[in-house]
């Protein structure tokens, strides 16, 4: 097997990889606990366990970013064009005052999520040229890569989500519960930040060529974070790496999975600002 076909077999098989990885953890936990004389009950707790995690995990996603699916009726006129550059993916409008673009890969899951403020602040050429892109970056792997990522820094997230729940109204003691799990996320990740900023660069690299021009792209890029800096809305910091651009940009108490813009820019053009 040469490298090519290596890498589209882990394209394929990513999510089937990292199961059988956690329930390999699960079962192995479960013997050294029960024994190997329940080897049988072992194995059904692993399922039962990593079943119900990858269903929250999705039914997370789906509580935060749910919308209006497009299927017979279109009011965005974007019917066309999801069938022209994205057919095998699930598109959905999200109501949110922030324009952003989303994407989602989980077994095989795919979905495409917009902001409905989106389609209010960027015209047909810019929407096809988000879509364009947003297609690329299925193809190629990254929006399953990131979607892998949040659901591993969800894990992290989960055990701490009853008192997130419980002081969501109190914002000092939200943040304060929240910044444990967001520390550990940085002990854990800290190893991997330099491949995981360079897989931002290179996703530029590739996303710049369908825009007229490098600086072309490098503008969008900074529009989509003005955005951000400006918005009131945050979503939760374990879904983070499913959007394209840093949605916590007034949050210091996390740890930043995406380089900032600035260095992005600068990394892409050779200068900033722009």
């Amino acid at each position: 097997m040469n490298q090519t076909e290596k890498n589209i077999f882990w394209k394929n098989y990513q999510g089937w990889c990292w199961a059988l990885l956690q329930f390999s953890i699960l079962l192995s936990l479960f013997l050294f606990l029960f024994g190997l004389a329940l080897w049988i009950q072992s194995i059904v707790l692993s399922i039962i366990i990593l079943s119900s995690l990858v269903w929250l995990f999705t039914s997370q996603v789906k509580r935060f970013f749910e919308g209006t699916t497009l299927k017979g009726y279109d009011p965005w006129h974007l019917k066309n064009l999801r069938e022209q550059c994205l057919p095998q993916v699930e598109l959905t409008v999200h109501s949110h005052s922030t324009p952003f673009v989303l994407g989602y890969d989980f077994y095989n899951n795919k979905k495409l999520i917009l902001s409905s403020s989106l389609l209010k602040h960027f015209n047909k050429e810019e929407m096809t040229l988000q879509l364009k892109a947003m297609s690329l970056l299925f193809d190629r792997g990254f929006v399953q890569n990131f979607t892998w990522m949040s659901y591993f820094l969800f894990l992290i997230f989960l055990p701490f989500q009853p008192f997130l729940f419980i002081f969501k109204k109190i914002l000092f003691a939200k943040r304060a519960v929240e910044s444990i799990p967001t520390f550990l996320c940085f002990c854990i990740l800290f190893p991997f930040q330099y491949w995981v900023y360079q897989q931002y660069y290179l996703i530029d690299e590739e996303l710049s060529s369908l825009f007229a021009s490098k600086k072309q792209y490098s503008e969008w890029l900074w529009k989509m974070h003005t955005f951000w800096d400006v918005s009131d809305q945050r979503p939760p910091v374990f879904l983070n790496s499913l959007f394209l651009i840093n949605p916590l940009t007034k949050n210091s108490f996390y740890f930043n999975i995406h380089p900032h813009i600035e260095k992005r820019i600068e990394k892409l053009t050779g200068a900033f600002p722009i």
